[in-house]
C-alpha cells in the first residue's frame, strides 16, 4: 500500500521560499534553533497536561503552538 505524501517537494520549495526571511530575522534577533525545539517541547507537554485533564480547548491551542516552533527550527537553523 503506498502512503500518499502530504508534504511534497513542490510544496516543501514553496514553504521553504517563504519561511528563509522568517529564519534569517530570527536567526539575526539572536533566536537559535535550539531555543525553538526547546519550546516546542514545553508547549507539547503542556499540551498533554491539558489533554489529559479534559481541557481540551486549551490543548488546542497548545497543540498548534508546538507546531509553530517546529515549523520555524529548519529556516533558523540554514540561517
Amino acid at each position: 500500500m503506498r502512503v500518499p505524501k502530504v508534504f511534497d517537494g513542490r510544496f516543501r520549495q514553496a514553504v521553504d521560499r517563504g519561511l528563509k526571511p522568517v529564519g534569517k530575522s530570527l536567526r539575526t534577533g539572536g533566536l537559535t534553533a535550539d531555543q525553538l525545539t526547546i519550546a516546542g517541547v514545553v508547549f507539547s507537554v503542556c499540551f498533554a497536561v491539558a489533554m489529559g485533564s479534559g481541557r481540551v480547548g486549551v490543548a488546542g491551542a497548545f497543540y498548534a503552538m508546538a507546531a509553530l516552533p517546529d515549523l520555524l527550527d529548519g529556516p533558523v537553523a540554514r540561517a
